[in-house]
């Protein structure tokens, strides 16, 4: 049975590595499936250790696998992954080069030549037609695989908790929870309260919840009025698809790309329009939005690109 080996940050928080899980776990029908972590969320030693024992495995082993599939982000981490592919295509082995990054496409200005030669000999694969539109012109051709929503997930249609909103993602700038911050003080007097990851912060109607298990995630999910994505950016967010599995009304940024149909968009940072949307908040059907995100048909897809490139091997 023909193998794939998954690479990239499996092992720290994102929705990156809640990706690789999920694509590791579902693998293609007639596929194995193994993960590889480049990366470490404890100190410098660790994290460049994670690399190297990264850069030895797929040295030594890559060989044993027929598909090797890269996941990247922008920057140093594509400069990172673009090393590691260079080592597996010299034992002959092909790659799909997955991009996750909501930043690619202001990134690679200025060096698209370069990244576009970079990626020529591997399969690139980003997130949604819109990515492909904006990226095929600046790094060539590519295939969209969406991302997948965890089968676990269900819409509980528990009773939802009144003015409560919550706000999942790592303590990163780019996640906003500053700005969800201010939106909670401001909506404190109209009885607004904020559940938010990431951090520790604790306030009248404020509660930092740090980094939680899935199954508690979920349970927030099932019972919150409204998610926050107050992003500055983002690819296919893995929050978004997983508030629309359990039915949870959603409110972004409008820098957060696509799923327009089922999402509250809210100019970012503008707290006047934020505060709008929470008052004037509706129930939404999200079930046919959902269902092109489900395992069975991301996995089918992957599957297709996988067996194609082996041929070809």
């Amino acid at each position: 049975m023909p193998k794939v080996l998954h690479v990239g940050p499996h092992q720290s928080q994102g929705g990156m590595a809640t990706v690789m899980g999920l694509l590791n776990s579902y693998p293609p029908e007639g596929w194995q499936s193994e993960l590889l972590s480049t990366h470490s969320q404890k100190g410098v030693f660790s994290k460049l250790s994670a690399w190297l024992g990264a850069r030895r495995y797929l040295k030594r082993c890559s060989d044993k696998f027929d598909v090797v599939h890269i996941h990247c982000a922008a920057d140093f981490s594509f400069r990172r992954k673009i090393n590691l592919a260079k080592i597996v295509q010299k034992n002959g082995v092909p790659v799909v080069f997955q991009i996750h990054s909501g930043k690619f496409d202001s990134w690679v200005l200025g060096k698209e030549k370069w990244a576009k030669k970079s990626l020529k000999p591997y399969s690139t694969v980003v997130l949604s037609e819109g990515w492909k539109e904006k990226l095929s012109p600046l790094i060539g051709d590519m295939d969209v695989v969406v991302n997948p929503v965890d089968p676990e997930i269900k819409n509980l249609n528990k009773t939802r908790e009144n003015k409560s909103m919550l706000l999942l993602g790592r303590p990163d700038p780019v996640k906003g929870h500053r700005f969800a911050f201010e939106l909670a003080r401001k909506m404190c007097a109209e009885g607004w309260m904020l559940n938010a990851t990431g951090s520790e912060l604790k306030e009248e109607n404020i509660e930092g919840l740090g980094w939680i298990s899935d199954d508690a995630k979920f349970d927030l999910l099932s019972k919150a009025t409204v998610l926050l994505v107050p992003s500055s950016h983002e690819g296919q967010p893995m929050v978004i698809l997983e508030a629309m599995a359990s039915g949870c009304p959603i409110i972004a940024s409008d820098q957060v790309p696509g799923l327009a149909s089922v999402v509250v968009k809210a100019k970012f940072e503008n707290l006047a329009e934020w505060s709008a949307a929470l008052r004037d908040l509706k129930p939404q059907s999200m079930t046919d939005a959902i269902a092109n995100h489900s395992m069975e048909k991301v996995s089918a897809k992957w599957g297709l690109i996988y067996d194609k490139i082996k041929i070809n091997r």
